[in-house]
């Protein structure tokens, strides 16, 4: 009986410990936000109100970009136009983020923003998940909201 006992303690005391240092690594290999997806935002957002095909896929992680064919791509791409060049925008607002570390593959840093902006069509909303990975950030999704896309 004494024996199971041990067993049992051990085992769970292995996993804890287990967990612990997943929790350890995670913070370790996690970004500094503001030091990475700040500047980065500040960098790219200007880009993509260009309206360019090639930006969105260069700018996109893969998996990303491949959700939807380059027509659907096009058409998306037609419809944000219709919001008109960019006047302003302002600093982001960092909504939630998380890391991820796999056992084999790099760990991963995920953050939403939301980007307040104007257009000379009227306000608009940007809301991005960028991953940085291996000292690379990418666009993880993206979207904009104005009621000038409702019509």
């Amino acid at each position: 009986m004494k024996t199971l006992f041990k067993i049992v303690v051990f085992g769970s005391l292995s996993l804890v410990a287990f967990f612990i240092g997943m929790i350890a690594i995670a913070a370790l290999t996690s970004v500094d936000k503001a030091e990475v997806f700040e500047p980065y935002l500040t960098e790219t957002v200007p880009k993509l109100v260009k309206w360019e095909h090639q930006t969105f896929k260069d700018l996109m992680t893969q998996d990303a970009y491949n959700t939807a064919k380059p027509e659907q791509w096009d058409l998306y791409i037609k419809k944000l136009s219709t919001l008109g060049a960019l006047k302003s925008f302002e600093q982001a607002e960092l909504q939630n983020w998380h890391s991820t570390t796999n056992i084999g593959s790099a760990s991963a840093t995920y953050a939403t923003y939301i980007v307040p902006m104007a257009f000379d069509t009227g306000p608009a909303h940007l809301t991005l998940t960028l991953v940085s990975s291996n000292d690379k950030t990418l666009i993880h999704s993206i979207k904009f909201s104005s009621d000038i896309l409702m019509q």
